[in-house]
């Protein structure tokens, strides 16, 4: 290959067998990668902890709360809570709790460790694969600083992320080191890793393909036509060889999907048919290398509604994609990196692309924290063989696009500072944010904010007059600033809506009770029970409405339960006391409450 024969630049390498080359200058730059990657991400450690997953995750989840214990571990081992099976996520952050607390520093110092140590080992397997130093620094330089990696790494709830890309890029070290000096043990390591991969994020399921992809290149174990070269092995073999890696895999995506699909969270063909998610799915391979090329107006949600996929665009977007792939066909005897890198894009993302569609995202930047090593892989190699005359000035462009790159992440981590800053930028990026918008009505709620929340809330009906919860929470913001008429009419349409809404049927019902509509308040209240019959105060509350009506011995009987469901509770223990005795419940307050 003409690149391998050009002199050594901060481009290109001189020919060099793998894993050899200069130990100094590697150990330079993988510590300079270190530092710059940490320095990228540093306004991360500054931010909090946000209401987009993290409390479900870590803030508010009981068990992760309670740090490491044995509990925990049995937990982590067997739930697949939030859609997914990943224990050593799930026991990551109870490390964290248990290092840190609930304090969110430590929490995002962890994954940007965990991020950086995932950059140097790109960095180094690759040259230890390649033997091309500067080449691999590039590819690793470009996956540390990347803007579309701030949602991996300063979002806590995505620690999935870079602990599962850490290991990653270890399963694939792992590989070369098997595929050097094959061996049961090797290959054992290799099967190690690649069931830690799984056991922190499911998209590992695609890395037996990837390890199929590196030894056509840099690994050289198959060259079609080629295949008595030294070293060579027959495909049949090579495919053989990762069958029981395969079957792991295959495990891992059985029980994702079964969580997925248990959870309601894949969308069916009444939602999105089969025809629109290959549609978007096609686009959105063009939309990430877009936002790979130019990172501007990143968030952390585009709906998949203002993203709906059009004809003309999708064929579009099919022909380039096409096209594409016949170019990097064509060359791979010339340029087999090429090849490698774009399969690399294109395999790794079919998990993640929509074609089976979790949530209603259209697409997402975390998605894209392991296939545009692909395309970044692809980029260097081939910057790699461009004019020796024309080397230096374009060393000079690469370095400025990694410091620009590195600039823009910084950036981008401060907008993940709180909730209110993600989601406002949400929609300074896209102002009919359905999902930002109540978003940010919730995190407005929660700092206090209610005229604003509403307002937040208000904007997302105008869009979206049906959707769920909405109503809802404008209820209980009406509820607090004192207008509950105009709090029960939001329930009446959010019952409307969901009619098996039980939360928005008790609180209607707490604003009859308190005006003295108790046969209405009864109806609701029935209602919510057969909803959720395990709710502690409907049973409170109808206890309440029965005695309203001077149905005393039915309301005991409901406030017993009450207090059967929940043992203690001193406002139900107080009203079944005063209805034993036949107090009028309707102007009893209990001490300490109003």
């Amino acid at each position: 290959m003409r690149a391998m024969d050009s002199p050594p630049t901060a481009l290109a390498a001189a020919p060099v067998r793998p894993g050899h080359g200069s130990g100094r200058g590697a150990w330079l730059a993988g510590a300079a990668l270190a530092a710059v990657t940490f320095l990228a991400f540093l306004p991360a450690l500054s931010n909090g902890f946000v209401d987009y997953d993290d409390q479900v995750y870590v803030t508010e989840n009981p068990v992760v709360r309670q740090g490491l214990t044995w509990q925990g571990f049995l937990w982590a081992l067997r739930s697949t809570e939030h859609l997914n099976w990943f224990p050593l996520t799930w026991l990551s952050h109870m490390l964290d709790v248990q290092l840190f607390g609930l304090a969110p520093a430590g929490h995002h110092l962890t994954s940007v460790l965990l991020h950086a140590a995932g950059a140097v080992a790109l960095f180094a397997l690759l040259r230890a694969a390649t033997g091309a130093l500067w080449r691999s620094a590039l590819v690793a330089g470009l996956f540390a600083l990347h803007p579309l990696r701030v949602e991996s790494v300063a979002w806590v709830a995505e620690r999935k992320d870079v602990l599962g890309g850490l290991l990653w890029m270890l399963t694939l070290a792992a590989y070369l080191a098997y595929a050097r000096r094959p061996g049961p043990l090797r290959y054992a390591v290799v099967a190690a890793a690649l069931a830690l991969g799984l056991m922190t994020k499911p998209v590992a399921v695609t890395l037996p393909a990837v390890l199929l992809l590196l030894d056509f290149w840099p690994l050289g174990r198959w060259r079609p036509g080629a295949v008595s070269a030294p070293g060579a092995t027959a495909p049949r073999r090579l495919l053989l060889e990762k069958a029981p890696l395969l079957a792991l895999a295959a495990g891992a995506a059985t029980v994702t999907l079964r969580a997925q699909q248990a959870g309601g969270a894949i969308s069916t063909a009444a939602v999105n048919t089969l025809s629109v998610r290959l549609a978007n799915a096609t686009l959105s391979y063009l939309r990430y290398l877009g936002k790979a090329i130019l990172p501007a107006d990143l968030s952390p949600y585009y709906p998949f509604a203002s993203h709906h996929p059009a004809a003309d665009r999708t064929v579009a977007a099919a022909a380039a994609l096409a096209a594409l792939t016949g170019a990097a066909l064509w060359l791979w005897r010339r340029r087999p990196a090429l090849l490698t890198g774009w399969l690399w894009y294109l395999g790794t993302f079919v998990p993640m692309i929509g074609i089976v569609q979790v949530g209603n995202q259209a697409f997402a930047d975390r998605y894209t924290y392991i296939p545009l090593i692909g395309v970044a892989v692809a980029a260097a190699w081939t910057l790699a063989e461009i004019p020796a005359r024309a080397r230096p000035a374009a060393t000079a462009v690469v370095l400025a696009v990694l410091v620009l790159l590195g600039g823009l992440a910084a950036a981008q981590a401060r907008h993940w500072h709180d909730t209110v800053t993600l989601f406002r930028q949400a929609l300074r990026v896209e102002p009919g944010n359905v999902t930002a918008l109540v978003n940010l009505g919730h995190a407005l709620t929660k700092r206090g904010d209610l005229a604003a929340a509403d307002e937040s809330f208000l904007a997302a009906l105008r869009i979206s007059p049906r959707m769920r919860d909405v109503n809802l929470r404008l209820g209980i913001n009406l509820t607090r600033l004192g207008r509950p008429e105009e709090a029960l009419a939001r329930y009446a349409a959010e019952i409307e809506i969901a009619p098996g809404n039980a939360e928005a049927r008790r609180r209607a019902a707490a604003i009859l009770l308190s005006t003295g509509r108790f046969a209405d308040a009864e109806r609701q209240l029935r209602e919510a029970i057969g909803l959720r019959p395990d709710t502690a105060e409907a049973h409170r509350d109808l206890g309440l409405a029965l005695i309203g009506q001077g149905r005393r011995e039915e309301g005991v009987r409901e406030l017993a339960e009450a207090l059967r469901l929940r043992p203690g509770d001193p406002f139900a223990t107080y009203l079944l006391q005063q209805a034993r005795q036949g107090q009028p419940l309707g102007t009893a307050s209990p001490p300490g409450r109003r």
